[in-house]
């Protein structure tokens, strides 16, 4: 034929469309996947340090670098947060440290806000030693007396445990910019009350009474989710639920990850191995990560 039908033009427009874009498309993709892989390394070159830093770091200089609460120092306190006592201790710290920061990291680029989460990241790093020493130190040594005697401390899971109140606030900040406050709110009172069911239930104190009152709890927090037309109409849930179901992926697994991490940082059993678990340390890490993670969020907005 001598002259093309609409539909032949609209395919010879389509495949100059698609052959000019796929440079860019290539380019972006590329670019993606380098970012990621640069991203990751990154991340990962933090437990490797720590690593590097417990086993090659003679012992007698490693002791100079950890905090005395009877000589306490602003150099040890925030030191410290970086020397382990042996492998076993780096390796928990470090498998908690995982745990917390990379379902965090994907979901900061999920969300579309990867320069916020490297500030975090770094604030963390920079100010939870010195904040959880500090209240390790007024509360565990000079209030409760427990810190008593030549006892140190040492390790990177005050630092983890922020990560972990990373994620609750990310969590948080996602679910109010999407939801609003008051979803956002439900969501974070969801994670805690999850987090304490898994808590009772490892430490083996779990009873029918606590497991009914927290159940009843989480209903009340998930309630808020429904409107009167899912309650009326299913199909109008299933519905609501593909349509964000992206994001309901992230919020749930990144929500259980946190429930999983309060149980972690806080077991009720504080002497395991004969060594006492600092869940001072643990509870003001995890409590500053969050509040940090809130203050850098509403700055950004």
């Amino acid at each position: 034929n001598r002259f093309m039908t609409p539909y032949t033009i609209m395919n010879h427009l389509s495949f100059i469309i698609i052959e000019a874009l796929q440079p860019d498309m290539e380019r972006k993709i590329l670019s993606d996947y380098s970012h990621h892989l640069l991203s990751l390394g990154i991340l990962c070159s933090i437990p490797a340090t720590l690593a590097a830093l417990h086993t090659f770091t003679p012992h007698q200089i490693q002791e100079q670098f950890v905090f005395q609460y009877s000589d306490p120092s602003v150099l040890t306190a925030w030191t410290s947060a970086y020397f382990h006592s042996d492998t076993s201790h780096l390796q928990s710290n470090l498998i908690g440290y995982a745990i917390a920061i990379f379902p965090t990291y994907f979901l900061y680029d999920y969300w579309d806000r990867r320069r916020r989460f490297w500030v975090i990241v770094v604030l963390l790093l920079v100010i939870t030693p010195l904040v959880t020493a500090l209240i390790s130190y007024t509360l565990g040594y000079l209030q409760w007396e427990i810190f008593i005697g030549e006892i140190t401390s040492r390790g990177f899971s005050g630092i983890a445990s922020a990560f972990g109140g990373m994620l609750l606030g990310g969590v948080t900040l996602f679910s109010a910019t999407e939801y609003g406050w008051l979803n956002a709110l439900n969501v974070t009172m969801t994670i805690i009350l999850v987090g304490m069911i898994i808590l009772t239930y490892v430490s083996g104190i779990l009873t029918p009474t606590i497991g009914g009152l927290l159940i009843i709890g989480i209903l009340g927090t998930t309630s808020v989710f429904l409107t009167v037309d899912d309650v009326k109409d299913r199909s109008h849930l299933r519905s609501r639920v593909r349509e964000n179901r992206v994001n309901l992926s992230y919020i749930v697994y990144c929500g259980f990850v946190v429930s999983a991490i309060i149980a972690m940082i806080f077991p009720l059993n504080v002497v395991q191995d004969d060594i006492f678990v600092n869940i001072i340390a643990h509870g003001s890490g995890f409590v500053s990560g969050a509040l940090i993670t809130l203050i850098v969020g509403s700055l950004s907005t």
